[in-house]
Formats: C-alpha cells, structure tokens, sequence
C-alpha cells in the first residue's frame, strides 16, 4: 500500500502558488491538529515536532521510506507549495502511518499519532461538509429519463419546412389505417411507457420507435407523402439522439451504434424485397444489390434468455444466465449470501458454465471489504471501498442480486445506468493474504457482448468525482483503545528472554523487540530463519558478546547471504522466467517462493550451507572467519 495509506489515485493539479480558497482550509486543518491537546493540557504534536536522525534511531530510516514531521509541513505551508488541502492531508496521514510503523503501542509517541490520526479524520469530515462546490454523486437514472424526454420531445415537436407537425400525421395516418388489434404498440403507448418510467435504457425506446416507423413504411406503400414522413422522423430521431447524447459523450448506449448509414441500408433492402414480391419472386432473390449487411439489426434490449457460447476447450458455457434473483452476463458483479456475516459478499462473473448435473456455477475474482484485510490502524479508505482479492468458484443459487465494482479511474467517470448507486463500489487495488495491498492497473472495463447480449448503457460526469480518503480503519477505534491501556514490558522480563539464534550463528531480537514491519512474506524470509533452518549442533554451542557484534555488524552489510532463500531465488529464476513468459516479476516470485516451502529440511539445509560458504569467501574479516570455523 502506499505510503500512510494515502490516495493511489490522484487527480492531476497546476504546480504554483497556493490558491487562495485553498488557504484558509490549510491553516484551519493544520492549527486544528498541531494545537490538540489532551485531558492534562500537553499538545501531542510536540513528540512529532522532529523526526529522529539516522544516529537517534536507525531502525526509523530502515523501515521509513519518506520521513516527515511537522516542522516539514510548516515548512512547506510557508513555500505555499501545497495546492490544496489534499496534499497536506497526504503528508499527515504519511506522518501518522511512519509513526505507527516503527514505534511500538506501548510507547507515548505511538499514542500520539493515533489520537491525532483520529483528530485528522473528524477536522477532514468536517471540513468536507463545509464545502459546497464538491461534486456530487448525481441521480443517474433520472438523468436517463430526462435524456429520453428530451429525445422524444424534440421528434414530437419536429415540423418539416411548411410548418407541418410529422408526428402529428403520423398518428392519424395509424388510427386511419390500423386497429387496435393490429397495431401492438404505437406512439402513445410509447409515451406513456416513457413519463410512467418504463423505459430505464435508451435502447428499449428505440425499438418501440423503430418498429413503428418500419410499421408504418409497410402499410403506407401507396401512400408516398406519410411513407417520406415516417423517414425523415426516423432521421432526424437519430440526428437529435446523437445531439442529445453527445454522440456518447453523455450517455454510451448500444442503440449509438445505429446510425443513419444503417438505415439507408434497410430502406435499400425494403425496397428490394418488395420489388421481388411484385415480381413473383422470392425476398432471396435481393442478394444480388449492394447492402451493408453488417449491424444492420437494431440493437436488442437484454434479453432474459441463457444465451450460450463455447471454452476454449470446447465445453458448453454461457455468456448469460437467468436465475431466480435475475438475469446475469458475463462481466456482471454480483451479490453473494451473506453466511452469517452483516455484509453479503461481492464477487465478479468471469466464466458461466453448466455441469452434468445441469447446476450451474461460475468463477471470478472475490471482492474485499476492509474488515476483511490485514493493515495499519492508520490506514485510510474510500467510502464503500472494496479491494480485489483470489478467484473463486461458486455456483449460481448463492448469487442474491446485481451491483457493481468500478476501477476508480471509471468511477470518478460515470456509471451503469441500471444499477442503483447504493449498489455501487470502488476498488483500487488487490489484497492478498499475507501481503501487502498493492496497485490494481486491470480496470473492470466494458465487455462487448453478442447482440442478444448487448453491453451496459453508462452514463458520463459532467466533471469528475473528487475523492477523499476520509473512511478510517475498521480496527481504529479497537487499536486506539488498546494502545491507551498498553504499558511497557519490565526491564527484567525482557534481560530474562533467551537469545535466538540464526543459521548463521547471528543472534536475533525477541519478537517482542522486532518492530513492526509492512513488508511482504518474501522480504521477511530472507531476513528471519525458521527453526528448521538452525543447524542441529546450534543448541550445544555458546556465543560470546564479540562474536555477536561483529555477526550483527556483517550481516547488515551482506543481509542477502543471511540464509539459503536468496541463493535458491537466484537459481530458479531464469528458468521460472523461460517457462512462464508471461508471468510478472512479482508473479514468478511468488511461485517460486511456494516452491521453496515444499522444500524438505535437507534440501533447504544444502541452500544454507551454500550462503554460508559465500559469507566466508566474501567477508575477508578474520574475526568473523574465526567464529565460522569454530562453528
């Protein structure tokens, strides 16, 4: 995870002199936290007035990326180099998080920068409530509905060039020359379905429009001034809705992809197979004129169908499935039973299939909410915040219902017209157990179905969302309480711990002592030896003092050679590299780090003895040559 749990996301801003309206929220955040004290009057920004230097505490510089204190963010508010008062808030959150990484719960500075983080969090709610010029999430469904109203009202109101209304004729020419028994649908069908809420698509009123136009071409053959009005309604529909729409700008429909060219097409086609009719033919025998045949249909609603398609291994899926709780596509999020929890689980559809049996299943990644991982209690999080977790496969009766999962670069963005915003999330990065988050390029991104299984209408920002990490860490409260209460272990419990010792005879701090620490499995293994590591005699052997200063000396300079790990990385990895081409860094990594815990106790002593042999062949101190030898 980043720094202090920052924001991985960031909107790009003008580098120069702090804005003015960003001014006074600067000085108000930052006198709110530097001047907080507690029930006995001491300021507790005073312990992190300074960072300690290399001398002071290494152990800081080590685990600490990018030190800061106050005294830096004074230093910058003075340069007026923050922009706004996101950055500072990303400077305090990285000094909190620096602090709660290296010192332990028990100490006073440990307890400070928790009860300040929690401080920072309410004055950043607060200061959120008192600006009005945010961007708000919009109503996108109600946006949708004045869309098409809009749509609609303009081909109602359309009059050709004699001030002649053409829906008007339109509508008399049906009551003239249908029933109500062979027309399913006409224009005010379609308008009460429109202000009653029906349509939820753009799509959905386009194919009731569109079968009425094509109805009327069929029934005004003989009629060439209401046959002429029909296509020209029919095109300037399509002129208005690409207007209103802003050619997807606005609102990215399927029914986008029908354009005027289309409708050419088909008129060409009508004509041809009314023609052949007339001649005795067949409507087949049209295949000989020149028509764009291709996305000539005029795209479907969703249909609630299970619509098949094959593996790659050539076993039978789905690409849409209906179940009780609805009808799902492939790319959809879902839903899950919630077993036993307060929150149902989340989990995207990737593959649809049916076994033998004929139950169906599907396989996809799981989403997690921050519960759910292990992190800082200074970690911050966006408002209904989810992180992308392993892949599971689970069958379709446990799916409850639809939302959605947006890549935060999509979320600022738009959203999903059918999905209510209650049921939508962000993520924006992935989460595995035992590691640390880290950043998720793969956005969920829009996928092109067939056309009975047409994509997603979305619905586009007129200005991006601005974030804020303001949610705090679900272990907050519990972390703060417990570093309140905690007390420093007695000198004489901590001289009577017992000495660790490592497979190169160095001597290791109780875990008690170790700080703690955000790096991954990987990072920690090659530093700590497991017991198994620890050659049999170890126990038999006594260390002096010298022997162990000068172990621990060498093995800060040479910390690669400190077991056999590193040595067994460095050969497998070429030939992880050839076999797995399109596996990452990380990727190759983890695999062979698995591979190395299935190693037997032998196996892995062989690795050890070979990186001891490189510490004497490397080390050229006769000291440190000594105490090997006599090992």
């Amino acid at each position: 995870m980043s720094e202090g749990g920052v924001t991985w996301y960031k909107m790009p801003r003008p580098q120069g002199v702090t804005p003015p309206e960003e001014k006074w929220k600067l000085v108000h955040l930052f006198q709110r936290i530097q001047s907080y004290k507690d029930e006995n009057g001491r300021q507790l920004s005073e312990s992190l007035q300074k960072s300690p230097t290399q001398k002071e505490n290494p152990e800081y510089h080590k685990l600490v990326n990018r030190p800061i204190d106050f005294s830096g963010i004074i230093i910058k508010m003075q340069k007026e180099q923050y922009n706004s008062v996101e950055e500072m808030i990303e400077d305090l959150l990285l000094l909190f998080n620096n602090t709660v990484k290296v010192f332990k719960p028990y100490t006073q500075i440990y307890k400070d920068a928790l009860t300040l983080h929690c401080v920072l969090l309410q004055a950043q709610t607060e200061l959120i409530d008192l600006d009005h010029n945010r961007v708000e999430v919009p109503d996108v469904q109600q946006c949708v509905q004045e869309i098409l109203k809009t749509i609609y009202t303009n081909i109602l109101n359309f009059q050709d060039e004699s001030g002649k209304y053409l829906l008007t004729a339109l509508v008399n020419f049906l009551e003239r020359e249908c029933s109500e028994e062979m027309l399913l649908i006409d224009f005010s069908t379609v308008s009460n379905k429109l202000y009653t809420g029906c349509y939820q698509r753009l799509d959905q009123m386009q194919k009731d429009l569109f079968s009425i136009f094509e109805k009327i071409r069929h029934l005004a053959k003989d009629n060439q001034e209401i046959y002429y009005a029909s296509v020209r309604l029919q095109e300037y529909y399509i002129l208005s809705r690409e207007q209103v729409c802003e050619w997807g700008q606005v609102l990215d429909s399927p029914a986008l992809r029908y354009i005027n060219g289309h409708l050419q097409s088909d008129l060409k086609m009508e004509k041809a197979m009314e023609k052949a009719v007339r001649a005795g033919g067949s409507p087949d025998s049209t295949s000989d004129i020149d028509v764009d045949y291709s996305n000539m249909t005029v795209p479907l609603i969703n249909m609630r169908t299970n619509e098949r398609c094959v593996r790659e291994d050539g076993s039978p899926s789905f690409e849409q499935y209906v179940t009780e709780t609805g009808c799902y596509k492939i790319g959809d999020c879902v839903y899950l039973h919630p077993d036993g929890r307060n929150k149902p689980g989340i989990a995207k559809i990737d593959v649809l299939w049916e076994d033998k049996e004929g139950i169906p299943w599907f396989q996809g990644p799981v989403f997690l909410y921050a519960e759910d991982t292990k992190h800082l209690p200074t970690t911050v999080f966006y408002e209904k915040e989810v992180f992308q977790g392993h892949s599971i496969i689970r069958q379709m009766s446990d799916v409850i219902g639809k939302c959605a999962v947006l890549h935060i670069s999509d979320y600022i963005r738009g959203r999903c017209t059918e999905i209510p915003e209650d049921d939508v999330c962000v993520y924006r990065c992935r989460y595995e157990e035992g590691r640390e988050f880290w950043k998720c390029g793969v956005k969920t991104g829009q996928r092109q179905g067939s056309k009975q299984v047409p994509s997603d209408e979305w619905y586009f920002f007129k200005k991006p969302l601005q974030l804020w990490t303001n949610q705090g860490s679900p272990f907050l409260q519990e972390a703060l309480s417990e570093c309140l209460n905690a007390t420093e272990p007695s000198p004489q419990a901590t001289e009577s711990e017992p000495k660790a010792v490592a497979a190169d005879g160095k001597t290791k701090l109780p875990e008690s002592k170790v700080p703690e620490s955000t790096e991954t499995e990987e990072k920690r293994t090659d530093v700590e030896q497991p017991q198994e590591m620890q050659p049999a005699q170890a126990e038999e052997q006594t260390y002096d003092a010298d022997a162990d200063e000068v172990l621990d000396f060498e093995h800060n300079r040479r910390i690669k050679f400190t077991n056999g790990y590193p040595l067994f990385l460095r050969e497998k990895y070429s030939s992880f590299k050839r076999k797995f081409p399109g596996k990452t860094i990380n990727e190759i990594r983890r695999m062979i780090h698995l591979k190395w815990k299935k190693l037997d106790s032998e196996e892995k002593m062989q690795y050890h003895l070979k990186a001891r042999e490189k510490i004497k062949k490397n080390f050229h101190k006769p000291a440190l040559v000594e105490v090997l030898d006599d090992q």
